[in-house]
């Protein structure tokens, strides 16, 4: 009985419903069973066999029931993260919201424990019969010669990936197969997240004593400051950007608003546009390159000006996706992830962080001299898009969360598709009202500013699109907000005359970078960078020129898309499409 429930966790399946999502579910399983024959074979006694995995597997045993159920993953990376990066308050209160399932858990995997132990103890029930020693060689060499034909198989592809500073080994065909494994899970898991962890201090090494000369003004600025990074959202999408929907009826309504609908991304990849936006030298550059140059972001100047800094992300902590990201969240001095699961599973919404956002300002608010900068990441629109709301946000129906209409590898649904997208753009403006109450609360001054990494395209109207792609212009205008306290309008009241002035103005998302600075009256030494700001004219880039990196090369987004809405490429007509992250 209890060595079934050892075996329960590689029942649940976290695989997709596609002909490759089953077959990983029976690798799974077939893997599953063959660990733990091994394990008995190991022991030879069956209760030595028995109390071992009792004492060793019990800490994660009811926290992988409860991942792969509740989140749709095993044991990863990104619940590494939560464990590493987030100390024991804080993990307690991601814990308590199912703790009384942990607790029957527990009890009932106790119970088994204390029943069956000595019960197979005192029968004395042993693996005597040759076939142990069967299994002990035949198992393990088995799993050599599949590993040894993959290997073989791979070689001959020659795949040869493109040279990445944040790129570590990956697994081979079998650390991969067993890393979904449990009980196999958690220290694979751990091992991925210390590889991506030790990168990421290896390449800050090189900034250790960068200083940006930050000076904060006695009188100007922010004294709580709040930048959301969005994901996958399009300024047409956006009520405020001018969409005939009302995916933003919170917004819309918000006075001290600014909302600017000219903003391109120079990359439609998270992992290159989020370094962009945050740092001035960014560690990897919208075409890929590394940067001799790199600098930290924002929040070390901030520092510098002595604000108390915060990372808070809804994304990974870990991953060949995130370690760009996590490389600047390292410029906080308090980091925190909420997710547990990664982009490909549901994991928590967004909202999962306004609470200790909440909890932060009212700290901060308590401080000698308070001043706060806080970072949201927020998964935003990511794909996919049912995942990203709640239940009560699904208005724009049939969506990919009705039932009967969800997502089918190979099936066109371009109705669902699109509203969910919208329903995910809904839900963002729901959180982005409700950090802004939260300044508001605050009775101080105070900023939000808002970015999104990059767009989609969804089956763009008159255009080739095959499905969800980031080839054209709308995967390359991002929505780009301010909010402002009345407090802080009442120190810079021209602000209001200028954001206004530059709501159509043709910017590029580096423009954040200045943004949040002078948001927090902060100055900082230039070092040959012009100095672009929401809050002051705009200076033109490259004498009119916008460019961005479609292809690894840069080009000119403006003559881009009107050589053709529906690809963003190179004069030469080169085009590459991107990945999903």
């Amino acid at each position: 009985m209890f060595a079934l429930v050892l075996f329960v966790p590689n029942l649940v399946d976290v695989f997709p419903m596609t002909p490759t999502g089953r077959v990983d579910r029976v690798e799974t399983m077939v893997l599953g069973a063959v660990f733990w024959l091994l394990w008995f074979a190991v022991w030879r006694q069956l209760w030595h066999a028995l109390l071992g995995a009792a004492v060793l597997f019990l800490p994660w045993w009811p926290i992988d029931i409860y991942l792969r159920t509740q989140v749709g993953t095993p044991f990863g990376r990104m619940f590494a993260g939560i464990v590493m990066e987030t100390h024991e308050a804080e993990l307690m209160d991601f814990l308590s919201s199912y703790a009384h399932l942990v607790v029957v858990a527990v009890l009932f995997y106790l119970l088994l424990v204390g029943l069956c132990v000595p019960a197979v103890r005192r029968a004395g029930i042993a693996w005597r019969h040759r076939s142990r020693w069967w299994i002990l060689m035949l198992l393990p060499a088995c799993l050599g010669l599949l590993q040894f034909s993959f290997a073989r198989q791979e070689a001959g592809f020659d795949i040869k990936p493109p040279p990445d500073v944040f790129r570590v080994e990956p697994l081979d065909y079998m650390g991969s197969k067993l890393s979904v494994v449990y009980p196999l899970d958690m220290p694979f898991a751990m091992y991925r997240y210390w590889q991506d962890r030790r990168k990421v201090a290896e390449l800050r090494e090189q900034m250790r004593n960068f200083s940006f000369g930050a000076v904060k003004d006695p009188v100007v600025g922010a004294q709580v400051l709040v930048f959301v990074i969005g994901e996958s959202s399009r300024t047409d999408r956006w009520q405020l950007g001018g969409y005939a929907r009302a995916t933003n009826p919170l917004l819309s309504v918000e006075p001290n608003l600014f909302f600017f609908t000219d903003v391109v991304t120079r990359s439609i990849a998270t992992r290159t546009a989020v370094p962009g936006m945050v740092s001035r030298e960014p560690i990897i550059g919208a075409d890929g390159g590394t940067n001799p140059k790199v600098e930290p972001g924002f929040l070390r100047a901030l520092q510098e000006a002595g604000y108390a800094t915060y990372w808070l992300s809804n994304q990974g902590s870990s991953g060949y996706f995130e370690t760009s990201t996590v490389f600047y969240a390292r410029d906080a001095q308090h980091v925190q992830f909420f997710n547990p699961g990664d982009y490909q599973v549901e994991g928590r919404h967004d909202e999962a962080m306004l609470q200790p956002l909440r909890a932060i300002v009212a700290d901060g608010m308590k401080g000698a001299s308070p001043r706060v900068a806080i970072v949201l990441h927020t998964m935003g629109s990511h794909f996919n898009y049912a995942h990203r709301y709640p239940d009560r946000f699904d208005v724009f129906q049939p969506s990919l969360r009705t039932p009967g209409h969800g997502f089918e590898l190979g099936v066109v649904k371009k109705v669902e598709t699109n509203n969910a997208y919208d329903n995910s753009v809904l839900y963002t403006d729901y959180v982005l009202s409700r950090v802004i109450g939260i300044l508001r609360d605050a009775q101080v001054p105070a900023a939000m500013a808002y970015m999104s990494d990059h767009g989609e395209d969804l089956y763009e109207p008159g255009c080739l699109s095959p499905g969800l792609i980031r080839l054209g212009e709308t995967s390359y205008r991002v929505p780009t907000l301010v909010w402002l306290s009345d407090q802080l309008l009442a120190q810079q009241p021209d602000w209001r005359q200028q954001m206004r002035a530059n709501k159509a103005v043709p910017m590029v998302a580096d423009v954040m970078f200045g943004t949040v600075l002078d948001l927090a009256g902060v100055r900082v030494h230039e070092s040959g960078h012009i100095h672009r700001s929401l809050v002051h004219p705009i200076e033109p880039y490259h004498e009119g020129r916008r460019v961005v990196a479609p292809d690894n090369s840069w080009t000119d987004f403006d003559k881009a898309a009107a050589r053709s809405r529906c690809q963003i490429t190179a004069p030469d007509g080169h085009v590459q499409a991107r990945g999903v992250q």
